[in-house]
C-alpha cells in the first residue's frame, strides 16, 4: 500500500523529474519537504478561516488555486519577489 508521502514523492519527481529517493538526494528531500511544509501551512490557515478569499471561492476554483499555490514551490521561476 502506497503512503500519502509516497504519493507526494511521485509527484515531485514528476514536476522536477528527478526520480531519486529523497534519503538519497538532499535536492529532492528539500523539494518535498517545500512542498509538504507549504501544504501544512496552507491547511492551517484554511482552517483557522485566515484566507476568507481563498475559501469564497466556488469548489473547483478553490481547489485549483490550492494546486496552483503548491505548484509555486517547485517552480521558482514563477515567483515574483
Amino acid at each position: 500500500m502506497r503512503s500519502i508521502a509516497d504519493d507526494l514523492v511521485r509527484h515531485v519527481a514528476a514536476v522536477t523529474g528527478n526520480v531519486n529517493p529523497p534519503a538519497r538526494d538532499s535536492a529532492v528531500l528539500a523539494d518535498v519537504s517545500a512542498v509538504w511544509a507549504l501544504a501544512h501551512g496552507l491547511s492551517d490557515l484554511l482552517v483557522a478561516g485566515r484566507l476568507p478569499s481563498l475559501l469564497a471561492l466556488p469548489e473547483q476554483a478553490k481547489n485549483q488555486a490550492i494546486v496552483d499555490i503548491l505548484g509555486r514551490a517547485l517552480r521558482p521561476d514563477v515567483l515574483t519577489f
